[in-house]
């Protein structure tokens, strides 16, 4: 997405959405609508803009359907007027340096009013946003088992140690680390009973919310 300071690109990019058909718009926002309400949604929201090639190029819709949503997430409490004043200064700008119109300015204002009712989307990157506030978020994890002999007296050996090693990856920042946790067979049971509890807690809470039709982001 191209820098949010370059009111001049991204108003190429929002004539780009304005002068797509109203079939194409609807094709789009009918997808991006029917989006699960989940924290990597947003991911799916550029697989659906790069599969119709509306992403990075010149004059990309894509691109501004992007920035719309994002800026609707992360400064929402912002009149749309104001959240996207500069933006469509430059657009007048240009239209007028073209010559053109034929109606952009009202199909641009009506679209982005329609994508800023995206809840689902809006939704999900204010829940990436909190998210990613903390000050370290899990990437990955798994379990290295080592079988390792027990020698003896005279270098012999009767008996083996199993040793199992959690590999935990998260981020701090822009920074990825790796931490390395010994952890024996009651470690283990023990991890596995957390998660399970960790689970139905998630589902209580769920179900729990649902009865008022409150959604829960996961």
């Amino acid at each position: 997405m191209k820098n949010e300071l370059n009111a001049g690109a991204l108003a190429g990019d929002a004539i780009a959405l304005a002068k797509l058909t109203e079939d194409e718009f609807s094709s789009i926002y009918a997808e991006l609508e029917n989006l699960p309400l989940l924290l990597n949604t947003s991911d799916d929201v550029y697989s659906v803009l790069l599969d119709k090639n509306l992403l990075n190029g010149e004059n990309a819709a894509g691109d501004f359907i992007i920035y719309v949503l994002f800026e609707v997430a992360n400064r929402g409490d912002k009149p749309l007027v104001r959240l996207f004043e500069r933006v469509m200064t430059s657009v007048q700008r240009q239209l007028a340096e073209s010559g053109t119109n034929g109606g952009i300015l009202e199909v641009l204002t009506q679209r982005i009013e329609q994508l800023a009712r995206l809840r689902n989307v809006v939704g999900s990157i204010k829940a990436g946003f909190l998210f990613t506030e903390r000050e370290r978020t899990f990437r990955s994890s798994k379990i290295i088992s080592d079988l390792r002999p027990v020698f003896e007296e005279g270098l012999t050996t009767s008996s083996f140690l199993i040793l199992n090693t959690l590999a935990l990856e998260y981020q701090e920042g822009e920074k990825k680390t790796t931490l390395h946790i010994a952890m024996d067979a009651e470690d283990i049971d023990s991890l596995i009973l957390q998660l399970e509890r960790a689970k139905r807690k998630a589902e209580t809470i769920k179900s729990t919310f649902s009865l008022n039709n409150i959604s829960i982001i996961e």
